[in-house]
């Protein structure tokens, strides 16, 4: 994906605010995140207490996966090439490697990825994207 600048991110409230995924601007790349509002629909998509991903284990519901999606929608609505899945829990709520054409990342797969490039890089298959 070298080519793209515009990089949308999916995480909860708490990785937004600690910048975690600010550090891809020093490789040129424009970050984007939800609003406000929207944001708060990711949060609650992963912790609240009825529909929540950590709270309802094993299925993802009906509400947090429509959040999630209109999530997703307002980043291509800002134009994003690509979204990060920005927390463990989001890539369970997506069942294909893109929303709308637009390339879904799964960090998970990234941090794997990279521990087996650190530990023995010959281990390391091509990347494959649906």
């Amino acid at each position: 994906f070298s080519s793209l600048n515009r990089v949308g991110v999916l995480a909860t409230i708490g990785t937004v605010k600690a910048g975690q995924y600010r550090l891809l601007e020093k490789f040129g790349l424009k970050v984007l995140y939800p609003t406000e509002a929207v944001q708060e629909k990711v949060h609650q998509a992963i912790y609240h207490p009825d529909y929540g991903i950590k709270s309802v284990p094993g299925s993802i519901t009906i509400k947090a996966r429509q959040d999630l999606e209109q999530a997703a929608s307002s980043l291509i609505q800002k134009k994003v090439e690509i979204i990060v899945l920005g927390c463990t829990e989001l890539p369970l709520a997506f069942k294909t490697n893109n929303f709308q054409g637009v390339p879904l990342i799964d960090s998970n797969l990234v941090l794997a990825r990279a521990l087996i490039h650190a530990v023995d890089p010959s281990k390391l298959k091509p990347w494959k994207q649906d």
